[in-house]
C-alpha cells in the first residue's frame, strides 16, 4: 500500500516494520514480516512478506572492517558476519564527477530502509580458487595491525615481490549508474534504534549505511529525518570502490553523500596511497580533502617517505592530487619543503604537473625539474618541464608527440640562455619519427643537434627521450621494401662530440637498391645492388688535411650470379659479380684523377660438409658435428690510389672475416685477392636442439701479394699465408658462457689479439661479467662487472675497467642498493677517467641517491650510472616498486 510522502513518518514506518520482522522471525519463523521498499517515484511501498524457510543469510550490505573484531555489537543481536573479498584489489579507474547527478529538475531525497543485522557464517563458495583460498587466509590473520585498512601480509611462501603485503577490499554493491544519486535506495542496518517522528533515530550495534555502492559503518549513529544528516561515532568508516577512510567520528548528508571525519586515516587501494589526517573531507564531487594531514605510497608500518601537508586534494575523477604547504619527509627527517605541488595518483593521461624529478652533483649543484603535462587529444601530447640548475641556470625543455594511422613523431628540445659557467646559450633540438605513409613504405627520422659539444657532458636531458653517443646522428629514410627488392633514400649526417676528432662525411642523399633474381633457368640465381650518394663535408674544420677536404658524388653498380648446390650434407656455390664504382670529385688534390672508377670482377667458390655423430660425455648424449669449410676468392689488383676513403675501413682479422669478398667495409676499396681460406668448425647439441659448445679454427693462403691498401702510405702484404682465426662459444650451463675470439701468429701461436668474455646471467637480476681484450702493443684491458641480489632487498653493485698496458684504472665503483615496497637507495663510491678533448683527468665521487615510488629521486644525478652506463642496467621495470 502506498504512504503520503512524509519523509519522517515514512522512515519510522520502515523501522518498525524492519525490527517487527526480526521479532516475528524469532517467535515463528514460519510467520511473516514486513517487506519495504521505495519505488521510482521516491514513495514506500510496505506488506507482509512471504514466509522464509531457507536458512538465514548475511545481511546485503558486508560489515565496512575486514575482521569481526572490529565491529561493535550490542547484547541485542550478533554482531554482522562479514563477506569476503573476491578477489586482489586490481586498478580501478573512477568514472568523472563520479557520484554527482546530472542536470535535472530537483528530486526528493532517498528515504532509508532500517532493518536489524541477521546472524551468519561466511562459507567460501563452492567455486573458490587458489586465489580466494589466499585471500580467505589472510583475512584469518589475528596479528594483523592494519586489517583496519585492508592490509594483509603474505604468508610464508606465498608471495616473492618487495612488498610484504597487499591490499584487498570486500566485496561491494555497484552503483546503479541509471538512478539519480539522491534516488537510489538507502539501507540502514543496526542492532537496535529508537525513533521519533520528524526527529532523530538513535541506532547502535553495528550501523551500517549503504547508498549507490557506498558504505558507512559505526557502533553508534544518529540521523535527522528532516536534514538527512547523519552522525556516526565509534570506528567509523567510509567506503567506496578503491577507497576506504576510516575515523572515530564522523558526519555524512545522505543527499549527496558529503561526509567530514576527524582524527582519520585513508586508503586509496588501486593508486597504493594512504595517510592519515586531523580532519578529512569526502566532498560531494568525489574528491578527498585532507588537512593537516600525509600522503605516501609506503606499506603500512613503513614511513619511509611521506608528504605532510597543510592540504591534500585527491581527485579520483581526474586522477590527479595537489597539496599545499607541502613538507617531503624521509625517514621520518624534513628535506624538502614545496608551498604547492600537484601531482598524479594514477596512470591516466590528464594535464598537469608531473612528479618532480630531483638531485645533487658536486660539479653541477641541485637540479629540479617540474615537468607539466599538457594532453592535448588522445593522439597528441606535451610535456614541457622547466629545470633549474642552481650553477647553471634555467633550462626550458619540451618534447611533444603526435601519433596518427600512420606514424608517431616526437620533437625535444631545450634551451638555457647565458649559461652561468660559460656564459653562452646553450640548445638541443631532436627529431625521432618512425611511419608507414603507403603500403610497403616505411619513413624513418632520428635527428639530434645540440649547440656544443660538451651539452650531455654538463646538461644531460632529464626528461627528453634522447640518446647519444660519440655522435650525434642527423637521419632521414624512407624505405621500400618488396619480396625480392627494396629500395631506400637517405639522407645522413652526423655531428661530432668530440673537438678532437675530425668532422665526419656526410651523405646527402644517399639512394640505394638491393635486389634478387631466385629460380632462373639452370638453378641459376641473380643479385644486384645500385648505390648513389653525394658525400659533403665542413672543408672549415681546421683538423682536416687537404686530402681530407676531398668531397664528391659516386655511383655503385654490382650485379651478380651464382649457383647453389645444396643438400642436407653439404652445399657449394659459385658466384661471379661485377664491382663498378664511378666518382666525381671536388676538391682533388693536384695531379690526381678527378673522376676515377674501379671495374672489376669478384669471382668466389665457398663450399662446405656437414658430418655428424653420436657424443656421449659424463653419460650425457650430443650430437656432434664436423663442419670443414672451404672458401676462394679471386678479385684482380685495380689501382685505386686516387679514391678516398669516403666511408670505408679496414674489418678486422677473425674466423668470419677468412670467408668474406672483400677485406673493406664500404665500397670506395675493393681489396686485390687470389686466396683459398680454410676453415674447420665442431659443434656440440643436447637432446634439446640447443648448441652447448662450439669452436672453430680457420686460415688463408694467398697466392699473390694485397697491393690494395687503404691508403697510398701503407705497404703491400706479401705474406703466403694468414695468421690462424680462432673462436669458441662454450654453455657451460644455461646460464654460464663462455666466448672467445682470438688471432694466432702462424709460425709461435702465440696470440696477436684475443677476446675473452665470462657472463653468468640467470633469469633473475643477476648478473656477473669479466672480459678481457688484447691486441699487441695496441690496448690491453680488463673488464669486470656485477650486480648480485644478496635477498629481495639488497643488491652489491661494482665494475671495474682497467688498462692494463697503461696501470690505469680506467673506472673502478662498488655500490650497494637497497629497495623495498616504496623506495630506493643507492650508496656508491666510483674513481673514474674522463676524457675531456683527448686529454684524461681522473675524477672521484661518493654517491648517494634515493628513489621514492611516485616521487622521482633525491641524490647525485651520477648515481643513474649505477643502473644504466656503468654496469649496463636500466631501471628496474617492476611496478611493484
Amino acid at each position: 500500500m502506498p504512504f503520503l510522502r512524509r519523509s519522517a513518518y515514512k522512515l519510522s514506518l520502515a523501522i518498525s516494520s524492519a525490527l517487527f520482522a526480526q521479532v516475528a522471525a524469532a517467535q515463528a519463523p514460519e510467520a511473516s514480516g514486513w517487506d519495504c521498499t521505495q519505488t521510482a517515484q521516491g514513495q514506500w511501498e510496505c506488506g507482509a512478506g512471504a514466509a522464509d524457510t531457507s536458512v538465514p543469510t548475511a545481511t546485503p550490505v558486508p560489515a565496512a572492517a575486514p575482521t569481526a573484531s572490529r565491529a561493535a555489537t550490542t547484547p541485542e543481536a550478533p554482531p554482522v558476519a562479514e563477506a569476503p573479498p573476491a578477489a586482489e584489489t586490481a586498478p580501478v579507474t573512477a568514472a568523472p564527477n563520479a557520484g554527482t547527478p546530472p542536470a535535472q529538475a530537483p528530486q526528493p531525497p532517498a528515504e532509508p530502509v532500517v532493518e536489524p543485522p541477521q546472524p551468519s557464517a561466511v562459507a567460501a563458495p563452492a567455486t573458490a580458487t587458489a586465489a580466494d583460498a589466499a585471500i580467505a587466509r589472510a583475512q584469518r590473520q589475528t596479528d594483523n595491525p592494519y586489517a583496519h585498512l585492508d592490509w594483509y601480509p603474505y604468508a610464508p611462501g606465498e608471495h616473492t615481490g618487495l612488498c610484504r603485503g597487499r591490499y584487498i577490499e570486500p566485496a561491494m554493491d555497484v552503483a546503479d549508474g541509471d538512478t539519480p544519486f539522491n534516488l537510489q535506495r538507502v539501507l540502514i542496518a543496526a542492532a537496535s534504534s529508537q525513533s521519533e517522528l520528524g526527529g532523530l533515530t538513535q541506532l547502535e550495534g553495528g550501523v551500517q549505511v549503504n547508498q549507490g555502492g557506498r558504505q558507512l559503518s559505526s557502533a553508534y549513529a544518529e540521523y535527522d529525518q528532516f536534514t538527512q544528516l547523519v552522525r556516526l561515532e565509534g570506528d567509523v568508516r567510509y567506503r567506496e570502490r578503491g577507497m576506504l577512510l576510516v575515523s572515530d567520528a564522523a558526519q555524512t548528508n545522505l543527499n549527496n553523500l558529503e561526509t567530514i571525519f576527524s582524527q582519520s586515516e585513508y586508503v586509496l587501494h588501486p593508486q597504493h596511497i594512504r595517510g592519515n589526517a586531523e580532519r578529512i573531507l569526502r566532498l560531494e564531487d568525489g574528491r578527498i580533502r585532507i588537512e593537516d594531514g600525509s600522503y605516501t605510497q609506503c606499506e603500512p608500518g613503513n614511513t619511509s617517505w611521506q608528504l605532510a601537508a597543510d592540504s591534500i586534494v585527491l581527485n579520483p575523477n581526474t586522477g590527479f592530487g595537489e597539496a599545499r604547504g607541502a613538507m617531503l619527509e624521509i625517514l621520518d627527517v624534513p628535506v624538502l619543503y614545496l608551498p604547492y605541488f600537484y601531482f598524479p595518483i594514477d596512470d591516466r593521461r590528464v594535464s598537469g604537473f608531473l612528479y618532480p624529478a630531483i638531485s645533487y652533483s658536486s660539479s653541477e649543484g641541485i637540479d629540479i625539474a617540474a615537468p607539466y603535462y599538457f594532453n592535448l587529444a588522445p593522439n597528441v601530447d606535451d610535456t614541457f618541464t622547466p629545470r633549474l640548475l642552481s650553477e647553471r641556470g634555467l633550462i626550458l625543455e619540451n618534447e611533444f608527440r603526435y601519433m596518427n594511422r600512420w606514424s608517431q613523431t616526437a620533437l625535444s628540445n631545450a634551451v638555457l640562455i647565458d649559461d652561468d659557467k660559460t656564459g653562452e646559450d646553450r640548445w638541443l633540438l631532436g627529431v625521432d619519427h618512425e611511419g608507414t605513409p603507403w603500403t610497403g613504405w616505411q619513413s624513418y627520422i632520428d635527428y639530434t643537434a645540440v649547440s656544443d659539444v660538451d651539452y650531455f657532458d654538463d646538461l644531460d636531458p632529464t626528461n627528453l627521450d634522447i640518446s647519444y653517443a660519440s655522435h650525434l646522428n642527423k637521419l632521414g629514410e624512407l624505405r621500400y621494401d618488396a619480396r625480392d627488392w627494396s629500395f631506400i633514400a637517405r639522407t645522413h649526417a652526423y655531428q661530432s662530440l668530440s673537438s678532437s676528432e675530425k668532422s665526419p662525411y656526410r651523405r646527402l642523399p644517399q639512394f640505394l637498391f638491393d635486389g634478387r633474381v631466385p629460380d632462373l633457368a639452370g638453378g641459376l640465381e641473380a643479385d644486384y645492388q645500385a648505390e648513389y650518394v653525394r658525400f659533403d663535408r665542413d672543408s672549415s674544420d681546421p683538423l682536416l688535411s687537404l686530402a681530407d677536404k676531398v668531397q664528391g658524388d659516386r655511383v655503385h653498380l654490382s650485379p651478380g650470379i651464382s649457383r647453389p648446390l645444396e643438400r642436407s650434407w653439404g652445399y657449394v656455390k659459385p658466384e661471379l659479380k661485377l664491382w663498378s664504382t664511378q666518382y666525381q670529385l671536388d676538391d682533388q688534390l693536384a695531379g690526381l684523377d678527378q673522376n676515377p672508377s674501379i671495374n672489376t670482377l669478384i669471382a668466389s667458390v665457398d663450399s662446405g660438409l656437414t658430418f655428424e655423430r653420436q657424443a656421449n660425455f659424463e653419460n650425457r648424449s650430443y650430437t656432434q658435428t664436423l663442419e670443414p669449410r672451404l672458401f676462394y676468392l679471386y678479385v684482380p689488383e685495380e689501382d685505386q690510389t686516387d679514391i678516398p676513403a669516403f666511408d670505408t675501413a679496414e674489418l678486422d682479422f677473425r674466423y668470419d672475416s677468412l670467408f668474406r669478398t672483400n677485406r673493406f667495409s664500404g665500397r670506395d676499396r675493393i681489396g686485390d685477392a687470389n686466396q683459398l681460406s680454410l676453415g674447420l668448425a665442431s659443434k656440440f647439441y643436447d637432446d634439446s636442439g640447443r648448441e652447448r659448445f662450439a669452436m672453430a679454427l680457420g686460415q688463408a693462403y694467398y697466392f699473390d701479394d694485397r697491393t690494395v691498401q687503404l691508403d697510398s702510405t701503407t705497404p703491400a702484404d706479401t705474406e703466403s699465408v694468414s695468421n690462424f682465426a680462432a673462436k669458441v662459444d662454450w654453455s657451460l650451463t644455461q646460464d654460464l658462457r663462455l666466448s672467445h675470439d682470438s688471432e694466432l701468429d702462424k709460425d709461435s701461436l702465440d696470440a696477436v689479439a684475443q677476446n675473452y668474455r665470462l657472463t653468468f646471467s640467470p633469469s633473475d637480476d643477476r648478473l656477473v661479467y669479466a672480459s678481457y681484450r688484447d691486441h699487441e702493443t695496441e690496448r690491453q684491458q680488463a673488464d669486470f662487472g656485477l650486480r648480485w641480489p644478496l635477498n629481495e632487498q639488497w643488491n652489491l653493485l661494482a665494475r671495474w675497467r682497467e688498462d692494463l698496458m697503461e696501470g690505469e684504472t680506467l673506472d673502478a665503483l662498488l655500490g650497494v642498493e637497497y629497495k623495498d615496497c616504496c623506495w630506493k637507495v643507492r650508496l656508491g663510491v666510483r674513481d673514474w677517467v674522463r676524457d675531456n678533448d683527448g686529454t684524461r683527468t681522473s675524477d672521484q665521487a661518493v654517491m648517494l641517491q634515493f628513489v621514492l615510488r611516485g616521487l622521482g629521486s633525491v641524490g647525485d644525478d651520477d648515481t643513474t650510472l649505477f643502473i644504466r652506463e656503468i654496469t649496463g642496467f636500466n631501471e628496474d621495470k617492476d611496478e611493484e616498486f
